[in-house]
């Protein structure tokens, strides 16, 4: 368990993740039971138009608490990145120093007032996959197609129906689980972006891109906040659906398909209250577009289908 907490001058607001290789992993009891990884987009960054945190080598400029919130993020051994007025990226952790990281952070963001909740910005979470087998990966890939249409209406419409986290659909049940993990074709460009097919597919509601670059599978659908019990709860029920999915067997989890109470099986009774408080606090905007977003789904799913069957035809 790593807790010492230890300043590091950087002389620039910028300082990037860590690559994978030299993360610090913070260990402890409790929930989430899996390392995870947090993105929060950032907005509302009081500095001076002319000022560039990014560009300029001088924390001049800097509110004292906005020098503070970022010196906190490095010294948990987290990073930042240039995306919207800064993505703060948290170390990898699980358990207690997972709760306390973002509790502290959170507190942070909240003094330094350098951020605005909203649809415009998202947050993401990196959930480590390193012991998945390959069949283990088909089955939370399959789990996943599932419980799509229910965890959906548990963010704002306009998130589950958004070009950067598109549905998988029926991708979920067909092509991609039937091709073995080493014979998936994917190239890597010049900004280390994963295609698959010469197709990017990042921009997933399931990155799975993320297995093959990080070996985390990458949730992009939850809304931007800097609420800590919000993140804590998010974060907690992907890591229990994980732990369920990659343990059952695949005709049990295609059984539940069409079952309405299906989400209950994959997560626990506190997950399933999380899920439920958001799903009830999105149910009247989800009222009148469900349909509209199934039409999506299928569309989206049909275009990924695509890449690994020519043959494939629409629906």
């Amino acid at each position: 368990m790593q807790y010492t907490l230890e300043v590091k001058h950087i002389p620039s607001f910028h300082k990037a993740r860590p690559v994978d290789s030299q993360l610090t992993f913070h260990d402890g009891n409790g929930t989430p039971s899996r390392y995870i990884g947090v993105e929060i987009e950032c907005d509302g960054f009081h500095c001076p138009n002319s000022y560039n945190p990014f560009e300029n080598h001088s924390l001049t400029g800097l509110p004292k608490e906005v020098r503070e919130m970022r010196d906190l993020v490095i010294k948990w051994g987290g990073g930042f990145q240039h995306d919207r007025d800064f993505e703060i990226q948290t170390a990898p952790a699980r358990g207690e120093p997972f709760r306390r990281q973002i509790e502290d952070i959170c507190d942070a963001l909240e003094k330094a007032k350098t951020f605005q909740d909203g649809l415009r910005s998202g947050l993401h979470i990196h959930i480590d996959a390193r012991d998945l087998t390959d069949a283990q990966l088909r089955k939370v890939i399959l789990a996943y197609g599932v419980i799509e249409e229910v965890v959906a209406r548990a963010v704002p419409y306009k998130r589950a129906a958004n070009y950067y986290c598109k549905p998988l659909g029926e991708y979920a049940f067909s092509s991609l689980v039937k091709i073995p993990r080493g014979q998936i074709k994917y190239r890597v460009d010049k900004k280390c972006n994963l295609s698959v097919g010469g197709v990017a597919q990042r921009y997933l509601a399931m990155n799975l891109n993320a297995f093959l670059k990080h070996k985390t599978l990458e949730v992009r659908t939850h809304e931007a906040t800097m609420d800590a019990k919000e993140i804590i709860g998010w974060s907690t029920f992907w890591a229990d659906f994980i732990d369920n999915a990659k343990s059952m067997s695949t005709l049990d989890i295609m059984d539940l398909k069409n079952a309405k109470t299906r989400i209950k099986h994959f997560v626990s009774e506190d997950s399933l209250e999380y899920i439920k408080k958001r799903r009830k606090k999105f149910s009247g905007e989800w009222s009148s577009r469900f349909g509209e977003w199934q039409r999506y789904r299928t569309r989206s799913g049909d275009e990924l289908i695509a890449l690994y069957d020519p043959k494939a035809t629409p629906r």
